[in-house]
C-alpha cells in the first residue's frame, strides 16, 4: 500500500512475458480460482515445453495486475488494462 502499485508491479517490477490472461470475478471462492490456475499451470507447463515448470508459466490476472489503489479502467474499451494487456 505505501508503494501505491498493483502486486504484479511490487514483486516484477521490471514486468514479465505473460503466457495467459485471466480474470475473475469478485464474488467467486477465491480457493477455487487459485486451485483453478494451480491445475491450468501443471497442464499448461506440459504444453509450452522446453522445460517449462509449472511456478514458471506466467498469467495476467486483473485483481493482482491492476493497481487497486488507483483504478484506471481507461475512458473506452480500447484503453482498458483489459484491452491493452
Amino acid at each position: 500500500k505505501a508503494k501505491g502499485v498493483s502486486y504484479s508491479e511490487l514483486v516484477n517490477p521490471g514486468g514479465l512475458q505473460v503466457d495467459y490472461f485471466i480474470s475473475h470475478h469478485w464474488a467467486e471462492d477465491f480457493g477455487e480460482f487459485v486451485q483453478s490456475v494451480l491445475r491450468h499451470a501443471i497442464i499448461a507447463a506440459v504444453e509450452l515445453g522446453q522445460n517449462v515448470k509449472w511456478k514458471d508459466v506466467v498469467y495476467w490476472c486483473c485483481a493482482f495486475a491492476n493497481n487497486q489503489h488507483q483504478i484506471e479502467l481507461g475512458e473506452t474499451l480500447q484503453k482498458s488494462p483489459f484491452y491493452l494487456a
